[in-house]
């Protein structure tokens, strides 16, 4: 039943005009991540003292920035680390999924222990968390991955945690718990397959919420410290040197802007998807 639903909701997805408009943009976001050094005109780490703030020519497509260095260049060098960073924060944040599927499932003793810690994490504001962490470690991809992961962990544990609980009370299992079913291969044939549909839209917009505040932390001055070019850092270099001037802040704004706008429709779209199947409708 549920590889049904799953089957019918990739057929839904590939039909969805947003969800393809977003698929194909990220696809091509990562295939600039990983072709970079194919693709970039120019050294993204070269000064060119005689040609700073310079406007978009032929030259430099897009203008150069405070130190003469090529915009466009730039931004190709800096998509790696930001969706290295993204991809990576979210992936520390999946630890929650088990914690959750377990807590949900077993109930008692365990989902309490989990449930205090998760509240506990919960209760602390995200960017205060991340400052803490960054202060203490470094700044650096890594760390920056690291304080949105953990922060991500509770929110995570609490979406497998319910859909673990919803799928609990079906009585397809308590079928399988009478036809002599043990916890482990309950988890894996029915509640995992079961709870992937809100596994995947947290997992989509999780993306995008790393980005948003890998930027934000950029533009205080916790990202990735320099000569890594960041699609955040790039931005609060352009805040800093060029504040009174809009378009050296438009390409890292405008790039950053449609990763995340692209995670999160895929993620509408997702859900939108997965109900419609539960629904039964075409």
């Amino acid at each position: 039943m549920a590889r049904l639903r799953h089957s019918r909701v990739v057929r839904r997805l590939l039909t969805d005009r947003p969800a393809l408009v977003a698929l194909v943009l990220l696809a091509l976001i990562s295939l600039v991540a990983v072709f970079h050094s194919l693709l970039e005109p120019h050294d993204p780490l070269r000064q060119e003292l005689s040609h700073i703030n310079a406007g978009p020519g032929s030259e430099h497509l897009l203008g150069t920035d405070y130190l003469g260095r090529d915009v466009l260049s730039r931004l190709i060098e800096g998509t790696a680390p930001t969706l290295w960073t993204a991809v990576l924060g979210t992936l520390i944040g999946m630890i929650g999924i088990p914690l959750g599927l377990l807590g949900g499932y077993l109930r008692g003793v365990v989902d309490g222990v989990l449930g205090q810690v998760s509240d506990g994490l919960l209760s602390i504001p995200p960017l205060l968390f991340a400052f803490g962490i960054i202060g203490f470690m470094g700044r650096s991809s890594l760390n920056t991955a690291l304080a949105v992961g953990i922060v991500l962990i509770p929110r995570f544990y609490r979406v497998a945690q319910t859909a673990a609980r919803s799928v609990a009370e079906e009585l397809y299992m308590e079928a399988a718990r009478a036809s002599g079913c043990g916890p482990g291969r309950l988890l894996v044939r029915h509640v995992v397959p079961n709870a992937l549909g809100p596994l995947l839209v947290q997992t989509s917009q999780a993306i995008g919420v790393v980005v948003s505040v890998q930027a934000g932390l950029s533009v205080l001055g916790l990202g990735t410290p320099p000569p890594t070019p960041t699609w955040g850092g790039m931005l609060s270099d352009a805040f800093d040197n060029n504040a009174d001037q809009i378009f050296p802040m438009l390409p890292s704004a405008v790039l950053i802007v449609v990763l995340i706008l692209c995670f999160f429709t895929l993620g509408d779209s997702i859900r939108d998807a997965y109900g419609r199947a539960e629904r039964g409708k075409k």
